[in-house]
């Protein structure tokens, strides 16, 4: 078991949930929804739609060739650091992590709004690698990991609402960063927006982010008259899914065949989300849709996303999330086969594609780390899912480069879409293959 764990007594009984039975982890959920999106989005979505405006002022000598070249350091970065961002979790606690976060972010985009559009070297330093790493440090692995320390039998559920926290209130960053650049005159407001969110987020950690259960006198789940580790396991022993006792290292987790087919699985459902971003609108555009009509399959794909973490919070609990991962790579597959033999005259299946790309990556977000929490345990999880994360931004961030190759070359994207529509029936398939112990080890 890791440091930041801590140790567990058996001889003493474990205090009650806290007033009215009401369970912290709940809060611990919450928090980390909202730390998820004002730490590890908004510097993104801040990026998004300041750096276009900041790019038009005649004193910024930046094409857009370079522009995109920052958003590509900025992807990649967050995949490329996350091992080491697995391993501070792992050594400090996703508590510490978070606050590092914040406080690199609040410099880095104050440091951004004052000097960013000086050089292009300045901007891909501070935005693509500083923002990124600060941000990565506030999001994904900490956040998930935390979730997975506190909740066991309905870690599925846990990590499911915190996602859906994190969406419903990302819908409104975009709106709120525009009317602030609209209202100030300045791409620069954003990033001191930036800062001020981050401030909010560490606030947030520090009052109310705790590693571990133990940290408050509690067990996964709740607590119960038993020790700890007897807790854990009657929790483990009565879920309806596999989830191991023991924690595997991230060496024992390479060697399974599971952790491979946990990533083939995840993979594909990555590379349809890709295309869709790079070129889904170019696509339907490009066939004569209204960019109006576009723009709202784009709203719609935001909203199933959101309304299928809810959903699909209650099951995954319940069905083991690798074969609801399976569902998510039908849709995804089924949206890219629609893109692909799909006309101008089929708005309908315009808005099925976008339905579908929803449904698909909503999937995605909640059972993808859930599997490998469930499999592997919590002592290792930060680096598990730091190994795994690199391997979905790396090879999936080449989709927008290929597809956009494959276009060039046959003057469409439908092979693009074809080849990826097979890849995410390979990707269910191997979802089905994963096997699970008879019993927890």
């Amino acid at each position: 078991m890791d440091e930041h764990e801590g140790k567990s007594g058996t001889a003493q009984s474990v205090p009650k949930k806290g007033k009215g039975g009401f369970f912290y982890g709940w809060v611990i959920t919450a928090a980390c929804g909202l730390v998820y999106l004002l730490l590890g989005s908004v510097s993104l979505n801040a990026g998004q739609i300041a750096i276009p405006v900041m790019v038009t002022q005649p004193d910024i000598m930046m094409d857009r060739t370079l522009v995109g070249l920052g958003f590509t350091v900025f992807i990649l970065f967050q995949g490329l650091l996350a091992p080491i961002i697995g391993s501070l979790v792992s050594k400090k606690g996703a508590r510490l992590t978070m606050i590092l976060s914040a406080i690199l972010i609040i410099i880095g985009s104050i440091v951004f709004a004052q000097f960013g559009g000086s050089s292009t070297i300045a901007y891909f330093l501070i935005f693509g690698v500083w923002l990124s790493f600060s941000s990565a440090m506030g999001s994904q692995v900490p956040c998930q990991t935390t979730i997975s320390m506190w909740f066991v039998k309905k870690r599925g559920m846990a990590m499911a609402i915190m996602m859906a926290v994190m969406g419903a209130v990302a819908f409104l960053v975009p709106p709120a960063i525009n009317a602030i650049i609209q209202s100030t005159g300045s791409w620069r407001s954003a990033f001191y927006a930036v800062a001020a969110a981050a401030v909010v987020g560490l606030v947030i950690v520090v009052l109310f982010i705790r590693n571990k259960p133990e940290d408050k006198g509690l067990v996964p789940d709740g607590s119960v008259d038993e020790g700890p580790e007897e807790a854990v396991e009657s929790k483990v022993d009565s879920s309806k899914v596999y989830k191991t006792k023991e924690s595997k290292t991230l060496a024992q987790a390479l060697k399974t065949p599971a952790f491979w087919l946990f990533v083939c699985a995840a993979l594909p459902l990555y590379f349809g989300f890709n295309i869709n971003v790079s070129a889904g609108v170019l696509h339907f555009s490009g066939m004569g849709f209204d960019p109006g009509i576009v723009a709202l399959g784009l709203s719609i794909q935001g909203i199933v996303a959101l309304i299928v973490r809810f959903l699909i919070a209650p099951l995954i609990d319940r069905i083991e999330p690798v074969r609801v991962l399976a569902f998510g790579g039908i849709a995804m597959a089924l949206a890219m086969f629609i893109a692909s033999f799909s006309s101008a005259n089929d708005s309908v299946l315009m808005f099925v594609y976008f339905i579908c790309i929803g449904a698909g990556w909503g999937i995605n977000l909640v059972c993808g780390p859930t599997c490998f929490a469930n499999y592997f345990g919590n002592g290792n999880f930060s680096k598990i899912i730091g190994v795994a994360l690199p391997i979905f931004s790396i090879v999936a961030g080449m989709i927008p480069v290929i597809s956009g190759a494959v276009f060039s070359s046959a003057g469409s994207y439908n092979p693009a879409y074809i080849g990826i529509g097979v890849c995410c029936v390979i990707g269910v398939v191997c979802s089905l293959l994963v096997r699970f112990p008879k019993k927890a080890e």
